[in-house]
């Protein structure tokens, strides 16, 4: 037994309190009884899925059944009578069933463990369950949610290996093969849409090897998103990009007290100057090497806010002084949604979702998109970091 066993003593609440500790991962989300009374429901806070809950209450409709869930994307709790979120299993995990009559609890179900709970999930113990979700081409079965079947579908003509070059490209599309930097004409296929400076600042657009280096260039000491953007049209549409981090991680330089290094995609509104971001970044005032973030910009030079979600990312390449991390980030924009995911592999039907945001919230509508890079926050020292961009895709 690794617990403690309570023994005979003056205090053994001081064992059963350290036992229950030791288990206090369990009982975020869980109910809180101090605060649940009629039809207010209490639940715990604490940590999960990288977020810090803090602890709430949530209110159930009388003479239903009540079914609580938490957001993938957010780790933000909700109750609704509908099942929609309930069994929506590729954004929410379930919580409590909760069934009120008269103005109170008459019968509670737990659904935290298995693998749509919210502690469940076939990948080993709580936190996140990182939906795969069907694309072109790949079809998959989830009848057994632990152990789901990714197949491809349709005709031979399948992308399955993300980096081969598309046999019919978008007008967008950008494999950076075409000259020694970055094209502002549209001179690397007919009809090809150009790219343009957004706050370049002394930054560089490099094409070389095959990829685009967007580097800083000078020191920055404030926020500063040197971006290269195409405009976009459409209300609906999906771009794709297979994106490196590199650079000296802050941390590993003494002389950088709070750096952080961007590497991502962006959206922005180019009247107001709003942006919208998914990206790869490395902060020196963290104790994890690098995240995975959404941001929310005011303009290119004012942060305002991380949206929606943050994930931890673990590479061996992080712990180093010079980073180096790729991944593979989407960005979509529904009639009504900005979305972003991202995938280590870049196949269809392996990107994750990481956030879902209305577009009335912060950007209201989109006319480019595009890549972007950023060394900034009190660098001290001359950066040494770039985003490198094997391709850039539309891919809807």
């Amino acid at each position: 037994m690794n617990l403690q066993t309570i023994n005979a003593s003056a205090s053994p609440e001081v064992q059963m309190n350290e036992n229950c500790e030791t288990l206090e991962h369990q009982a975020v989300y869980g109910l809180r009884q101090p605060v649940t009374m009629g039809l207010t429901w209490g639940y715990c806070g604490g940590r999960w899925g990288g977020f810090a809950i803090t602890a709430g209450t949530l209110t159930l409709t009388d003479d239903s059944a009540n079914y609580i869930v938490v957001a993938i994307a957010t780790g933000v709790a909700s109750v609704s009578a509908a099942t929609t979120n309930w069994d929506d299993s590729a954004n929410y995990v379930r919580v409590y069933k909760v069934t009120a009559a008269s103005g109170a609890v008459t019968a509670v179900e737990d659904h935290r463990a298995g693998p749509l709970g919210v502690h469940g999930g076939g990948g080993g113990g709580g936190g996140v369950i990182e939906s795969i979700v069907p694309g072109t081409g790949i079809s998959v079965d989830d009848t057994d949610p632990a152990n789901p079947i990714v197949a491809a579908t349709g005709s031979s003509t399948v992308n399955v290996t993300p980096d081969t070059h598309p046999s019919s490209p978008n007008v967008a599309d950008d494999e950076f093969e075409y000259g020694s930097s970055i094209d502002t004409s549209g001179a690397r296929a007919s009809g090809a849409t150009a790219w343009a400076w957004v706050n370049q600042g002394a930054a560089s657009a490099a094409v070389s090897g095959g990829s685009l280096v967007l580097a800083q260039g000078a020191q920055s000491t404030s926020d500063n998103l040197r971006c290269v953007m195409q405009p976009v049209s459409g209300s609906t549409w999906r771009f794709r990009a297979k994106v490196t981090l590199f650079g000296q991680r802050a941390s590993a330089d003494s002389s950088a007290t709070a750096g952080i290094i961007f590497a991502g995609l962006c959206a922005r509104n180019s009247t107001s100057g709003k942006l919208l971001s998914v990206h790869i970044l490395s902060n020196a005032a963290d104790t994890k090497p690098g995240r995975i973030e959404a941001n929310r910009w005011t303009n290119v030079t004012t942060y305002s806010a991380t949206y929606a979600a943050t994930k931890d990312i673990f590479r061996g390449d992080y712990w180093n002084p010079r980073a180096l991390v790729t991944l593979y980030l989407e960005i979509e924009q529904t009639s009504t949604q900005f979305l972003t995911r991202w995938s280590d592999s870049g196949v269809d039907g392996t990107f994750i979702p990481l956030t879902a945001e209305n577009l009335s919230t912060h950007i209201s509508s989109i006319d480019e998109v595009g890549i972007f890079h950023a060394n900034t926050l009190n660098q001290t020292h001359t950066p040494k970091s770039a985003t490198v961009v094997d391709w850039w895709r539309r891919m809807a």
